[in-house]
């Protein structure tokens, strides 16, 4: 279960990197920086989940299938929650204008 999460969260990573290798201003640093807080915050929030199965047995049941899907969820969720507070990134609504 927890190589699902995992497995989940690389793999939404290399969509992501797939379509970063296709812009032109593309560089792994700028990558490797919008990409690692979301990836560490959605495994440490993935593992609590598994951690936690019994208890929210009857609300979500955790598969091998359902971890992977809650890897690749978290990490798009968390990416999105991410480039809302992140400075350098251009929002539509401007709240992290300074």
């Amino acid at each position: 279960m927890v190589l699902g999460v995992l497995f989940g969260a690389i793999l939404w990573i290399l969509f992501e990197l797939n379509k970063g290798l296709k812009k032109q201003d593309f560089t792994y640093k700028k990558f490797v920086n919008l990409n690692l807080i979301p990836f560490v915050t959605n495994i440490a929030c993935g593992l609590v989940v598994l951690w936690a199965r019994e208890d929210i047995e009857e609300y979500f049941v955790v598969t091998k299938f359902s971890s992977i899907v809650l890897g690749m969820a978290g990490q798009g969720i968390f990416k999105k929650i991410y480039g809302i507070f992140d400075r350098n990134i251009g929002t539509q609504i401007g709240i992290n204008k300074e």
